[in-house]
């Protein structure tokens, strides 16, 4: 309880840290009064405009005003839209989650097996198989793929919408991609500690026992190898909301990623610091759960 009560702590001091960064940021990029008035507006109204929405007060006031309100759950108003922020957000956190959550199932149904099958049967066919995907895998850009993906299923063949969202057919393409993008990391990580445990005393005691290979894998191997995997899930969920923005953007998909990108094109601070808040919170408390689930896998962990 203590430790989770430290690690609440953390959570409070860097989703501030990242609001200030952002923030500062921000408003290094640009100024919206540009881009919301006509380029021939008169200085005067240039000036009463900034006034109004706060803008020639100092970065540290703005910042300290913005996060009193921020802690209330109020990001203010669109600047375009001229709606709350943080309900502009929540409209499209839904489809951000479920395109995240299949892409990362997809992963590790894929990277999973390979991995330990690759480990069982070092320098055969399906390890060199594994391999060469990790590593085109990891080499191949989210986007190119995506849109390899779009011309041969969506435009040649025509088996799945183009872009769009509502049905499981519009799932099936951006979360495939997805999914085929984080598995190679994962699946090099199972394999090395596989082939590492596999290796160790307490395995061959167990096949010495007469215990099946398929028991001494997945119960015995597998479950001490399964500790840096959930780990790493909390880290590829992170990874998994940038490639969101890449993902979204070529499949015309409705989350939050997309919504951000148009927000940083168009100057709209509040949306982009709600946006960007409510997604660091995210990536914070499943890292949070990884967290919690080690614990409760190594009793070694817990008792720390």
């Amino acid at each position: 309880m203590v430790r989770i009560g430290q690690r609440l702590i953390q959570v409070g001091i860097i989703c501030i840290g990242i609001s200030f960064v952002s923030f500062v940021l921000l408003h290094l990029t640009g100024d919206p009064v540009t881009v919301m008035l006509p380029l021939d507006a008169p200085e005067q109204e240039i000036a009463q405009f900034r006034h109004k929405m706060g803008f020639d007060r100092p970065i540290v006031v703005q910042f300290l005003a913005y996060l009193k309100n921020a802690v209330r759950g109020d990001f203010g108003n669109s600047l375009f839209l001229e709606r709350p922020a943080v309900s502009l957000v929540l409209e499209r956190f839904p489809a951000s989650l479920i395109l995240i959550s299949t892409g990362l199932s997809i992963a590790l149904i894929i990277a999973i097996p390979l991995g330990i099958l690759s480990a069982f049967k070092s320098h055969s066919f399906i390890d060199n198989f594994s391999t060469s995907f990790a590593v085109m895998g990891q080499a191949m850009p989210l986007f190119w793929f995506a849109i390899m993906m779009m011309i041969i299923f969506c435009i040649q063949l025509r088996w799945l919408p183009v872009s769009g969202y509502g049905t499981w057919k519009h799932l099936i393409l951006p979360s495939f991609c997805m999914g085929i993008w984080q598995s190679p990391p994962t699946m090099r990580l199972i394999r090395s500690g596989m082939l590492d445990i596999l290796s160790q005393d307490y395995i061959r005691t167990a096949r010495a026992k007469g215990l099946s290979e398929g028991k001494v894998v997945v119960k015995h191997a597998f479950k001490n190898a399964l500790i840096p995997v959930v780990n790493l899930v909390g880290l590829q969920f992170g990874f998994l909301v940038g490639g969101a923005v890449v993902t979204e953007t070529v499949f015309s998909w409705p989350g939050v990623a997309s919504l951000l990108l148009n927000a940083i094109r168009t100057y709209d601070f509040p949306v982009v610091q709600a946006a960007l808040f409510l997604l660091a919170l995210l990536i914070i408390s499943v890292n949070l759960i990884v967290d919690v689930i080690v614990a409760l896998i190594d009793p070694r962990i817990r008792d720390r």
